[in-house]
């Protein structure tokens, strides 16, 4: 799943890693990593929330960027905390 704004910053991430300063390289990384996690879509959640400018472009961009096809739920908070504790369980190993 995506948010607008990691759909905004994604490239900004990259550059956390100051040890890459080739932005190819970064990029190659983070589709591996990604690739790695199994991703291939990118979830665009519709919460009816317009806070980010152009995230409906920015999500496409990021999407052909990685390979990705795109897909549009309609949703609200409750997605994003079930997917937030299904992570902190399984990172934490709780049955």
């Amino acid at each position: 799943m995506t948010t607008s704004e990691h759909a905004s910053s994604w490239r900004e991430l990259l550059d956390i890693d100051k040890l890459h300063r080739d932005p190819e390289k970064a990029l190659e990384l983070a589709k591996m990593v990604n690739d790695l996690g199994g991703y291939s879509r990118v979830a665009k959640v519709n919460t009816g929330l317009t806070y980010v400018k152009d995230s409906d472009e920015k999500i496409e961009v990021y999407a052909k960027l990685f390979g990705y096809t795109v897909f549009e739920v309609s949703g609200d908070q409750k997605i994003f905390e079930k997917c937030y504790l299904s992570m902190k369980k399984e990172i934490l190993n709780i049955p």
